[in-house]
């Protein structure tokens, strides 16, 4: 299982870099190096995916990828490699209207069209999503930042739960995707289906989606989670909440000038009309 002990450990390695190196030029590379590492291990001890200031359209800042881009290189390059070596397509369908995808490229674009799909849920904090309206897409696009290996808050099951539901109950079909569709978002669907399934178990939904998508695993961290939010009864959807906040995301992504307004009015609008937990 990943811990945030192994980028402290390489961490580590760059600062003993910093001090055997004489030459200055190499110092401040390496201590960029172990900079970007060091912070994202804090970010993963304190579950903060906030670090990489991922906006509501899904761009990562500049200046954010430049400080991270020691640690963006390594985990492109290996999810490059991952990619290459996977044996499963990009994309699958896991239930109706519902499907699991790796991170989207504008190769994927054709097969997003071909399946009807009009709604993403990206839930990668590290990396910028897809301009959806420079490609001409009928895309509502909603973020909600994971760190990799990690696991949601609350908060962000309730928001990606009643999201879905919003989009699956006018027949529109959603992609959840992550980096390489293996852990988080694997985590998101298997959330939405338990919610929409209640008496089945964490065990038997991981079970449906690996006969389909045989990569898709979750960490001991990750299922115990979702055995938590099952048995606290956190997985459940209340729309009447989250229709107008959906209408809000889009706002986000497609017009600058709403922006404030929509940020203003989102979280009074789940305040005051969303049910306590507890009812269904």
């Amino acid at each position: 299982m990943f811990k945030p002990n192994y980028y402290l450990l390489i961490t580590a390695v760059f600062v003993l870099l910093v001090i055997m190196t004489r030459n200055v030029y190499f110092q401040l590379a390496w201590a960029w190096f172990a900079l970007s590492f060091f912070t994202v291990s804090l970010a993963y001890l304190l579950n903060k995916p906030t670090i990489f200031r991922k906006r509501s359209d899904g761009t990562v800042p500049v200046y954010i990828r430049w400080v991270f881009m020691p640690f963006l290189w390594s985990t492109q390059l290996y999810n490059s490699w991952a990619r290459s070596t996977d044996s499963v397509p990009a994309l699958q369908k896991i239930d109706d209207g519902l499907y699991l995808a790796r991170r989207l490229f504008p190769s994927d674009i054709h097969d997003i069209k071909n399946a009807n799909i009009s709604a993403v849920l990206d839930v990668t904090a590290e990396f910028s999503s897809l301009n959806w309206m420079s490609y001409q897409a009928d895309i509502d696009y909603l973020n909600i930042p994971i760190l990799d290996h990690s696991v949601p808050s609350d908060t962000q099951i309730h928001r990606a739960l009643n999201w879905i539901h919003t989009h699956r109950k006018t027949g529109r079909s959603v992609v959840i995707h992550c980096a390489l569709g293996r852990g988080r978002s694997v985590f998101m669907m298997a959330a939405y289906l338990l919610s929409q399934k209640p008496k089945s178990s964490p065990d038997a939904i991981m079970d449906k989606i690996r006969d389909i998508r045989q990569t898709a695993r979750l960490n001991k961290r990750q299922f115990k989670h979702l055995k938590r939010a099952l048995d606290n009864k956190l997985l459940v959807v209340h729309n009447s909440a989250w229709l107008i906040a959906n209408l809000g995301i889009g706002s986000l992504v497609n017009g600058r000038n709403n922006k404030t307004l929509f940020c203003a009015i989102y979280p009074l609008t789940l305040m005051s009309r969303s049910k306590p937990p507890h009812q269904k």
